[in-house]
């Protein structure tokens, strides 16, 4: 008796790819002619053209067979001749469908019978972007353990690239496959550490052959590292960076970094230290003139701002002391300063020396070099505010005893409790504005300290 069998997946021209995902195979809402085995087996009788549609966007008996996970209609087809590079109306083959069923055998049956690893359908994907896909539990076909699914993925990630498949395609939005991989598999499959092995073992086979598009960028301004970073997982980040990823690539319309983005997205200093320790640069702002330490501030991360304060200021805070102290030298201390200034007297001619003659021949060029040095005190957006401003303005709807704690750590640097902004308001009057007794009260008492 023949099974009824979900459809896996057929795109329409909207790129509805979801579309009809839980029909049955022989209920009147599929809109398509002999797809049953039995209408396949009569056609194959009765010498019918196995090419000609059956569906409305033009698939051929192979590509349903393919959509349905069918491997011995799929077996039979090929064998009576059917074309393994059909196209359908949205250029599809019978491959994409066989990658889209993640099934091993289908695909090898496919690839062994000459298929075309590297057509491009219409939304500019060939058929092993279908692969870097993971199904949520809700759609996983055949009820595939995930386990199974990672299985299936790593042996047909093997066998296309074991016969050359292009690995560098960027898909109509600027995807490439090794993001595809990495959003679906930590949207969609549950972080076990099985899990977790099989999926670092896929991203390795792509990394170690000829992989080029790790660092490109797509249309929403994200590439890979960026996912590392929104999912946390520092592990898979320190791995894309040890294999050549960029962590100071401008990366969405704000300019920002992946330090940025680290700064504001989470609160995981870890990540931040990973992305400073390579390259990662504090100084840089993005184009709305916002240091990474200005966006800790902004979006209230507490111990990326207290992180990110010790680099800038080479001081480490004291919660116990409420200011910088200004430490008197000892004597042996004096003595050293004493040498090192007459040390830099005599540098300083020998290099002035030097500069006058580069300046007399004429031979150089200039360039603009901040002189002025980067503190926490002089830190301010375009909108006039300093870092407490920033705090107080915050998006993120930050808990009084957070921002204390961070207005705190700032004044301990020397930054201005009551700056005031282009406004001409300052911290106290925003909390005034808000009706935020508990933050009026903070700043009159430390007022009077």
């Amino acid at each position: 008796m023949l099974q009824k069998k979900r459809i896996v997946f057929f795109e329409d021209s909207e790129n509805n790819s979801d579309l009809p995902q839980y029909l049955n195979k022989y209920t009147e809402n599929l809109r398509c002619n002999s797809t049953s085995q039995k209408s396949v087996l009569e056609a194959i009788k009765n010498n019918e053209n196995l090419e000609m549609p059956h569906f409305y966007n033009k698939s051929t008996f192979l590509h349903i067979m393919c959509g349905f996970n069918d491997f011995e209609m799929v077996e039979l087809l090929i064998s009576k001749g059917a074309d393994v590079n059909a196209l359908t109306l949205f250029n599809y083959t019978p491959l994409h469908y066989a990658c889209i069923s993640n099934n091993y055998e289908m695909v090898k049956l496919l690839v062994n019978n000459n298929a075309d690893l590297n057509i491009l359908n219409n939304t500019m994907r060939t058929p092993i972007f279908y692969v870097s896909i993971f199904n949520s539990s809700r759609t996983r076909n055949n009820n595939l353990s995930e386990i199974q699914e990672l299985n299936n993925k790593l042996k047909i990630f093997k066998l296309l690239i074991s016969k050359d498949v292009e690995l560098n395609y960027l898909d109509r939005e600027q995807n490439n496959i090794l993001s595809i991989l990495i959003y679906s598999f930590k949207l969609n499959v549950q972080q076990t550490h099985k899990n977790k092995n099989i999926f670092e073992e896929i991203l390795k086979l792509i990394l170690n052959n000829n992989f080029l598009r790790l660092n490109s960028i797509n249309a929403h301004k994200i590439y890979a590292l960026r996912f590392c970073v929104e999912f946390e997982d520092i592990e898979l980040l320190n791995m894309l960076i040890k294999y050549g990823g960029d962590v100071n690539k401008n990366i969405d319309n704000y300019g920002d970094t992946l330090l940025c983005s680290a700064c504001k997205l989470i609160n995981n200093v870890d990540i931040v230290k990973l992305i400073i320790k390579h390259g990662g640069n504090i100084y840089e702002k993005n184009k709305l003139g916002m240091y990474p330490i200005s966006l800790a501030c902004k979006y209230g991360n507490y111990e990326t701002i207290e992180y990110l304060s010790e680099l800038i200021e080479g001081l480490k805070y004291d919660p116990f002391k409420e200011s910088l102290e200004k430490k008197l030298p000892t004597k042996k201390e004096k003595k050293i300063i004493k040498e090192i200034s007459k040390f830099e007297k005599e540098c300083e001619l020998f290099f002035m020396e030097r500069l006058q003659k580069i300046l007399d021949s004429g031979d150089y060029l200039l360039l603009d070099v901040p002189l002025e040095k980067i503190t926490l005190k002089n830190i301010k957006n375009p909108e006039g505010d300093n870092l407490i401003l920033m705090v107080v303005k915050n998006k993120c709807n930050l808990k009084n005893s957070t921002m204390i704690r961070i207005i705190i750590l700032l004044l301990f640097y020397e930054v201005e409790l009551l700056k005031v902004d282009n406004l001409g308001k300052n911290s106290l009057m925003y909390f005034i504005e808000k009706g935020n007794t508990e933050m009026i009260n903070f700043i009159n008492s430390y007022q009077l300290r």
